[in-house]
């Protein structure tokens, strides 16, 4: 037996080599893996004293209740404001006009403010050398239950028209 050891001996060196080879790549990657693992615990962990995984999870759980409070508080504050905007006026439209020959140039004026239904109030101005005489009429729907003058209609379609919206509306 102590012959064959001699007569391989070269090829069990070189067999015990490779071995010992690929154990070391095989070492060298369980190594890189654990360096890996170990940055990405100690990320999670952050700088905390000796805090355990438990402890950090629980941590990261408390913030992300009470990110999730926050975020429905904000969600609630979000469909106050959107409820209050709605009779909030957004829709305008203006017309300046001469209603008298006699007069130079176009100081009259009506104006419709108007919410997102058509809700509001229209008013006029009519300008002349000796008086200025200001109207006010309520606007249900983009109508008004009131005798309109034209230039009043025109101010209610311009407001009720994509152009006389102030306001954009949201997405979605």
């Amino acid at each position: 037996m102590a012959a064959a050891f001699q007569v391989y001996s070269v090829y069990l060196w070189a067999t015990l080599v490779a071995l010992v080879l690929v154990m070391g790549l095989w070492l060298i990657t369980v190594q890189m893996r654990l360096n890996q693992l170990t940055e990405h615990y100690n990320r999670l962990i952050g700088d905390s004293n000796r805090e355990t995984l438990e402890d950090s999870l629980n941590r990261f759980m408390d913030r992300l209740d009470d990110t999730t409070s926050q975020v429905d508080a904000l969600d609630q504050v979000c469909r106050t404001v959107e409820q209050k905007v709605q009779s909030a006026i957004q829709r305008c439209g203006v017309i300046r006009f001469n209603p008298f020959a006699d007069t130079g140039s176009d100081q009259s004026f009506a104006v419709a403010l108007l919410d997102d239904a058509g809700n509001g109030i229209v008013f006029s101005s009519l300008f002349s050398r000796t008086s200025t005489r200001i109207f006010a009429k309520e606007v249900v729907g983009g109508k008004s239950p009131h005798a309109l003058t034209d230039e009043e209609h025109e101010a209610i379609e311009r407001a009720m028209s994509p152009e006389g919206r102030s306001i954009p509306q949201r997405a979605g």
